[in-house]
């Protein structure tokens, strides 16, 4: 009886000394897991920030926890919760997350993902992958279908894009392409800019290329105006927005979510380590392009090309 008692007291002590380095084991585990905020969204919505968390866990060597904003969720709320799940590092996914992000205490390694990264981020020293397609990706496909271009006009908001303007500039280089930026206070002056532009002669041989999410550029009335101009006077007008492809721009990049979830990943590990504090613009990209415009151009399209096209407009 009390060799029994004595085995089970051994067995319970062993127990519990696993259960002590488990426990302590998984205390090592949340403090290096990365927690991803994203926002509460309805189908089929939710399948653009699925996709996101998807790569980031393939991408990701530690434990992903992922939390749903509502838009009622405080910054206090946001932090308690971070802190119970002991998760230092964190992806910010969205506007209301990039908002969440900029209050974050200073002891948390934290990025922001899937949102406009503006020129205020980049001053505030705020660590990211932008929405914004990188130019030299835009560039490349750009000499690819209109090879004779040689300039691209960009108009942009000062306190806005300045970033990616600089950033385009360095990359056009490299496709023998020159930038002309002009900067614009507001939707009137940007206007008028366009009405330069767009009453030039050009051949040809030279592109307007359209921002996204630049206070500058009104989409209800700004917008079809420029589209239809262009058409008129067959001007090339590619856009970092592929709506604006759906409307008659020639082409556009956009996000590959998955992929560009699993650079977030890496992003955030690099931050972690102490390195890798920018603001970048996305890289991992899908092409869209309007058949009809481009058609309308005398581009020449081959079968080769149309089938690396991701998104094709008009839809038939």
């Amino acid at each position: 009886m009390k060799k029994n008692k004595s085995k089970t007291n051994r067995l319970y002590c062993l127990i519990s000394a696993l259960a002590l380095w488990m426990a302590a084991v998984n205390s090592v585990a949340d403090a290096s897991a990365i927690a991803v905020l994203y926002p509460e969204v309805r189908a089929p919505y939710d399948r653009i920030f699925n996709d996101i968390l998807k790569g980031i866990e393939q991408g990701s060597k530690a434990r992903v926890r992922a939390y749903a904003l509502k838009t009622d969720d405080s910054q206090g709320k946001v932090v308690a919760c971070l802190r119970q799940s002991g998760s230092s590092a964190v992806i910010s996914l969205g506007s209301h997350g990039k908002a969440i992000a900029d209050g974050l205490p200073s002891d948390f390694k934290v990025i922001v993902g899937a949102s406009i990264l503006s020129d205020d981020n980049v001053a505030q020293g705020q660590a990211g992958i932008s929405l914004s397609p990188a130019p030299g990706k835009l560039f490349a496909k750009l000499k690819e279908l209109t090879p004779s271009v040689n300039t691209v006009n960009v108009i942009y908001h000062p306190h806005t894009n300045t970033w990616l303007v600089a950033l385009a500039k360095s990359q056009a280089v490299k496709y023998n392409l020159k930038v002309v930026a002009t900067p614009a206070a507001n939707v009137r002056d940007a206007a008028a800019l366009y009405k330069s532009l767009l009453g030039e002669n050009v051949n040809g041989e030279s592109a307007i290329w359209l921002l996204q999410g630049d206070p500058t550029l009104d989409e209800r009335s700004l917008l079809p105006t420029i589209l239809n101009s262009a058409w008129n006077n067959n001007h090339v007008v590619f856009s970092s927005n592929p709506s604006h492809v759906k409307r008659g721009a020639l082409f556009s990049l956009f996000p590959d979510n998955i992929r560009m979830g699993e650079s977030l990943s890496g992003k955030i590990q690099r931050v972690m380590a102490g390195d890798d504090l920018d603001v970048d613009p996305l890289e991992d990209l899908l092409i869209a392009v309007n058949i009809r415009t481009a058609e309308h151009l005398a581009l020449n399209i081959s079968r080769a090309q149309a089938r690396e096209f991701n998104l094709v407009f008009p839809i038939k």
